[in-house]
């Protein structure tokens, strides 16, 4: 680790003449969206065909699966490869239905949450107002849902 007082001369004489401080350290690559990533897109269909093979699914046939595939790649293009397969991976785990694309957006847009669901809100509203004097009714956790479902029902904005 190098001492301040080494860092500090290289850094006085790396500032730029028009005024800007120099980068310290180097930036983060950007992830590649799905977009732009066909190995990504042949990863999705293959999670597709899986799901698809294993899953419930209700009333599709077989040639369907290509407009799956084509439906999830529309709605999912901005995020990157590996948030698609960490969301999958959770839905999954609690899921027993081929998933649709909102279902994968929902969870990477929520940071690896479950999307909301409204019986689940109303079922914390209707416990937070059997007593609302009562502390401790709702853990904070709850609390915290009813406040991100209301903004989301709002402002469409997690």
């Amino acid at each position: 680790m190098q001492a301040l007082s080494d860092l500090l001369p290289r850094s006085i004489e790396q500032i730029k003449p028009n005024g800007q401080k120099p980068q310290l350290c180097e930036p983060q690559p950007q992830a590649v969206t799905l977009l732009s990533d066909p190995t990504g897109k042949q990863e999705l269909a293959a999670i597709l065909f899986q799901c698809f093979q294993s899953l419930k699914v209700y009333g599709k046939e077989p040639e369907a699966l290509e407009s799956v595939i084509a439906m999830h790649n529309l709605v999912l293009a901005d995020y990157p490869i590996e948030k698609i397969r960490s969301a999958f991976a959770f839905y999954l785990r609690h899921n027993t239905e081929l998933p649709a694309p909102a279902d994968i957006a929902n969870i990477i847009d929520r940071g690896g949450k479950p999307a909301f669901d409204r019986s689940v809100y109303l079922s914390l509203v209707k416990r937070k107002a059997a007593d609302p004097y009562a502390y401790n009714v709702l853990s904070s956790d709850e609390l915290q849902y009813i406040k991100d479902y209301e903004k989301f029902m709002v402002s469409g904005k997690y």
